[in-house]
């Protein structure tokens, strides 16, 4: 588990500036969804960050849709 974690971190470090506001939004909501908080992660740390995440948070969670893209995220990474 820690070296998926390692390699997920590693992989939005490197594109973080390619997300969009709202792929950002699902990551820290996977994120939280995981138990994950600031001073455990430095990707949810930099997510929190951003100016443009916390507004499309709602939206996630307000879209079924995009919801059960992150639900579906989450069942893939504990197979």
């Amino acid at each position: 588990m820690q070296e998926w974690l390692l390699s997920y971190e590693q992989q939005v470090r490197e594109k973080f500036h390619a997300f969009t506001g709202q792929e950002l939004a699902c990551i820290a909501w996977a994120l939280r969804r995981f138990g994950y908080a600031p001073e455990h992660n430095t990707v949810y740390y930099m997510l929190q960050r951003q100016e443009s995440f916390l507004s499309v948070d709602f939206e996630i969670l307000g879209n079924q849709k995009l919801l059960s893209q992150v639900i579906h995220w989450k069942r893939g990474s504990t197979s």
